[in-house]
């Protein structure tokens, strides 16, 4: 009495159908689950910033231009920051009182007046305005962008005034 090992026969070695199928529609489920979650993702596209916004930083530019530093700074958060990436080194203001007195040196006392030079786009919280400069009583103009964060109160959490081109 030998010990026999048993093979398998021919037809148990054949994958089962039923198994087969079950892997492909599993792998199809995870793919669609997959092409949906970056599909989502790629929906968050940019686009103009809505009129509330707009009407915030038209109102902001005004209130720069009557000059009136002071009252520009409130349309900052309490815990704002204004970036100044155009000087060297940068100039940063934390908080809406020295945004205020930053505001109130450029616009009252340094003569900057603002112009909006385009559409405002917006992608999540961040808005990107054009805008054109110039200093009241002197001849040339510049060119820019400003960056804003807009928090949850419609207030600007931070800004980034990004490079300048002056013009003659």
């Amino acid at each position: 009495m030998g010990s026999e090992v048993a093979l398998p026969s021919e037809s148990s070695k054949r994958a089962n159908p039923w198994m087969i199928a079950t892997i492909v529609l599993a792998a199809a489920l995870v793919a669609l689950g997959i092409w949906v979650v970056v599909d989502q993702q790629s929906r968050q596209s940019i686009s103009l910033a809505p009129e509330e916004v707009t009407d915030m930083l038209e109102a902001r530019i005004a209130t720069m231009n009557e000059p009136d530093g002071r009252a520009a700074a409130e349309y900052y958060s309490i815990d704002g920051t204004l970036w100044e990436l155009d000087q060297d080194p940068p100039e940063v203001s934390r908080g809406r009182t020295r945004i205020a007195d930053r505001l109130e040196s450029l616009c009252d006392d340094g003569g900057l007046r603002l112009k909006s030079a385009g559409a405002s786009i917006m992608n999540a919280r961040f808005v990107a305005e054009p805008v054109n400069l110039y200093f009241e009583g002197e001849s040339g103009h510049g060119e820019g962008m400003c960056v804003f964060e807009i928090d949850e109160r419609g207030e600007i959490q931070n800004q980034w005034v990004m490079g300048w081109v002056i013009l003659p």
